[in-house]
């Protein structure tokens, strides 16, 4: 039997991942309804970048989104943060 992958996981992880979620995770604690959304993103200790930018993009169409906005850091830092290159 097959466990399910959560949403906005996948099955194999590198060593950037673990440095991107190093990085992204206080960010995305700053945003608990988000965090809900994701699935507790937060407590994994892998994060995938274009999953992450999927989860947002995503959060962003909903109506949660109006009453608990992302701040403009959490989204400028998953977008730009490349965890094989030095974060900006």
């Amino acid at each position: 039997m097959e466990i399910p992958i959560k949403k906005y996981r996948i099955k194999n992880y590198d060593i950037h991942d673990k440095k991107y979620a190093d990085i992204m995770r206080p960010f995305i604690l700053l945003h608990p309804e988000f965090d809900l959304f994701a699935d507790k993103i937060s407590e994994e200790t892998h994060i995938n970048r274009y999953n992450l930018l999927d989860a947002i993009d995503d959060y962003n169409k909903t109506d949660m989104s109006l009453t608990y906005p992302l701040s403009k850091l959490l989204e400028a830092n998953a977008y730009n943060c490349r965890p094989y290159n030095t974060c900006m």
